[in-house]
């Protein structure tokens, strides 16, 4: 039995298939990646790593590869190579030492790691994007909520220092008792010489 008999998901497919994976798709045509239908910026080279692991899930691809595949006919550093996957794994929002997406084989080369589903060939549908014009509803919710959180705070804060103030301005009321026994004894201290 081979490694695709056992994950059904890692196939192998072409450049032009569309692949999506958790909440995202790439289109291998466009190298676009898009997150829940919004399209997710990631420069050509890095783009590229990411079709070629796509290409091969489940798979080590060595370092070699993706500079023959990625890189052709130009010679680039080690660092290049880290950059790419280091902006891939930004888009996907993956994390190196615990990740998700792209495994790291040290020293030889990176591996896709999450089961895939092929998807059309032309890529997410014009639906499924936003329009530049408008901003995504969570991030209007977000400010919504800050805005109402800061109105709730203020009146919170209006309330308190109004109840301090009304306290230290307002002398509380003095009971007729409490106030002739106070003044007998401050009439019995000017008898006795004392200051009040």
């Amino acid at each position: 039995m081979t490694s695709t008999d056992q994950h059904p998901s890692f196939e192998p497919t072409t450049t032009t298939d569309s692949v999506r994976f958790g909440p995202f798709e790439f289109s291998g045509v466009t190298r676009e990646l898009y997150r829940d239908g919004l399209k997710v910026d990631l420069p050509d080279r890095a783009a590229r790593v990411l079709a070629l692991l796509l290409r091969n899930p489940g798979e080590m691809i060595a370092k070699e590869q993706i500079y023959a595949e990625v890189w052709p006919e130009t010679a680039v550093s080690e660092h290049s190579l880290t950059e790419a996957i280091s902006l891939v794994r930004q888009a996907l929002g993956d994390d190196s030492r615990c990740p998700a997406f792209v495994e790291t084989i040290r020293g030889r080369g990176y591996r896709f790691i999450t089961p895939r589903t092929p998807s059309t060939a032309e890529g997410p549908t014009p639906s499924e994007n936003t329009p530049s014009d408008r901003r995504p509803i969570p991030v209007a919710q977000l400010v919504a909520a800050v805005i109402a959180l800061a109105l709730v705070f203020g009146a919170f804060l209006m309330v308190l220092s109004m109840s301090f103030v009304s306290r230290t301005l307002v002398p509380e009321p003095v009971s007729p008792a409490v106030g002739a026994a106070e003044e007998s004894r401050t009439g019995l201290r000017n008898a006795h010489g004392s200051r009040p």
